[in-house]
């Protein structure tokens, strides 16, 4: 189903309330809904009927002017801050100085959100889009009358419905996409990316933490919390220091399948996991995404990560709590003859884990398999270097995705040799991208190369020689004469003055004369034309 704007006019319009807000609505889907059902024809004549100016770009995932829009719509403007906005997520992650980005929400200070959320510090290249699920569309539609853009659907990391599980539609914001036009959810391009099921885990992770913050739930020390689950996992030592090599590790092999994925869903700069040490020691204020990727490898959902403090902690036992080398325990309890399992109960480590570093060691161990022989084995690796995918090469032997994934991390180097693969295959796309862009339009210009080709973005931060080498030459300085704005309040004075018909505002007027704007935005330097204007709106009115 394909619901047009017309259509969402004649049979919505009639009954569509001005105040109403749908649970789970963004803000800038309210104030598209508005726009639609009220008739305007310019997104600055919404702008003006809400703002009071016509000027306003309303980001997807945190907007200001909250304060503004609540008062218009009859809303609640905290209520609305805490469920028609990210700033529930970034509150979070803000721990103390939540209280300054929610005043800026509130407020029209768009210029400071970059700063007090921590957006412009984290310096990562999130994805300006507007997103939404088809089907969450129509049944938005069968059930209330709207379409709907769920706030969920924009949150950063969330890729995939939480409610349906499908990859989302996104329609591009910013310049060269949306920008400030108010568009309903349709016509979108799909996320492309094969079945990824790190990429579902990852968007019901953020929305469940976002319902469940929406409420304030979380405790007050959330570093206790990361404290209480890494001592249980086996990555702090007695002295309260994190083992951070076998902790990234852990961390790159459990998100591998997300950073490998050919669609970039979140930015391949958080796949180093350097900012762990940054979590745990409370040294700065990071994205909420850096939060996330660590809570959902500690625990199945935030509401057990969080409902560890109703419990009582567990007994660490003593061979982990009096020695700081793990490696030197697992080798220890390996030549004592002990058994994966036997040495993973012991140590409360994966049973993986100790598989891996015993067999990178070239120590003999009883895999109790069935099937999998060396010549299997070697044909896993075989396939696995030159590129297969882990799905297909289990399907291809009959085995499971986390025996092919064991068999990867057991040879040194692959592991790392596929990651480069997979950038060798995205530098390609993106090289292939931008030639066939600028053959399809010779006269394209860098600028609008930027804005309009997420390649350009790519290759700038992975591959800038090469980007630099094949751009278009970049143009010539072209001298733009100043306005004369004497001789234009003259021509548009006369203009004004000989307009058949009558005129009730400014913006009917500048829509006459070509709807340039001029007389809203500039009418200090046209001071004859607004004397004109005047007359004609005041007689407009006096004859009604």
């Amino acid at each position: 189903m394909k619901c047009s704007a017309t259509q969402w006019q004649r049979d919505v319009m009639p009954s569509f309330s001005y105040s109403q807000f749908m649970e789970g609505e963004s803000i800038y889907g309210l104030i598209t809904n508005y726009h639609v059902a009220s008739g305007n024809r310019s997104w600055k004549q919404t702008n003006l009927d809400i703002f009071g100016r016509t000027h306003v770009r309303l980001h997807s995932v945190l907007p200001n002017n909250i304060s503004v829009i609540a008062k218009f719509f009859e809303v609640d403007p905290v209520y609305l801050l805490t469920h028609a906005t990210g700033y529930p997520l970034y509150a979070f992650s803000l721990s103390n100085q939540a209280s300054k980005l929610k005043k800026v929400l509130l407020s029209a200070k768009g210029q400071l959100i970059a700063s007090y959320s921590r957006q412009a510090p984290s310096s990562l290249p999130l994805a300006k889009q507007h997103r939404y699920c088809a089907k969450c569309i129509e049944e938005s539609f069968e059930n209330f009358g709207t379409l709907a853009w769920r706030i969920e659907h924009q949150l950063y990391g969330v890729s995939h419905c939480p409610e349906h599980g499908e990859p989302l539609f996104y329609l591009n914001s910013g310049e060269g996409g949306i920008n400030r036009h108010y568009c309903l959810p349709e016509g979108g391009e799909p996320i492309l990316l094969e079945p990824n099921d790190k990429a579902v885990r990852l968007s019901s992770f953020v929305t469940k933490l976002y319902r469940l913050l929406q409420d304030d739930n979380q405790p007050q020390s959330v570093i206790d919390m990361y404290t209480e689950w890494l001592t249980i996992k086996g990555f702090l030592t007695k002295c309260g220091h994190i083992r951070n090599r076998f902790l990234v590790d852990e961390l790159f092999n459990y998100w591998k399948e997300l950073f490998e994925a050919t669609e970039e869903l979140i930015p391949l700069e958080l796949s180093n996991f350097n900012y762990v040490a940054d979590i745990i020691h409370e040294r700065r204020p990071v994205h909420y995404l850096k939060h996330v990727l660590l809570m959902a490898y500690l625990a199945k959902s935030p509401e057990d990560f969080f409902a560890l403090s109703k419990t009582s902690k567990p007994d660490c036992e003593p061979l982990k709590r009096h020695d700081s080398a793990l490696e030197s325990n697992v080798f220890k309890l390996l030549d004592d003859g002990k058994s994966l399992r036997e040495i993973s109960a012991t140590l409360e480590v994966s049973v993986g884990y100790v598989k891996q570093l015993a067999l990178r060691n070239n120590y003999e161990i009883d895999r109790r398999r069935w099937k999998l022989t060396d010549e299997i084995e070697r044909d896993v690796w075989r396939k696995a270097f030159v590129g297969w995918h882990r799905a297909d090469i289990a399907k291809h032997h009959d085995v499971s995705v986390g025996t092919v994934e064991q068999l990867i991390q057991s040879h040194k180097g692959l592991s790392g040799w596929r990651h480069h693969l997979v950038m060798a295959k995205r530098r390609a796309k993106n090289r292939t991208a931008l030639l066939q862009a600028i053959d399809s339009n010779p006269q394209i210009t860098r600028n609008e190369l930027k804005r309009s080709f997420s390649c350009y973005m790519w290759l700038y931060k992975n591959d800038r020689e090469w980007l630099y080498q094949n751009l278009p030459s970049p143009q010539t300085q072209k001298y733009y004469p100043s306005v004369d704005w004497a001789s234009r309040d003259i021509f548009l004075a006369i203009k004004v003055k000989c307009l058949p018909g009558a005129f009730k505002s400014l913006s009917e007027l500048d829509r006459a004369i070509g709807g340039h704007g001029w007389l809203l935005h500039d009418a200090k330097k046209l001071p004859e034309t607004m004397k004109e204007a005047a007359k004609i709106i005041e007689n407009s009115i006096g004859k009604k």
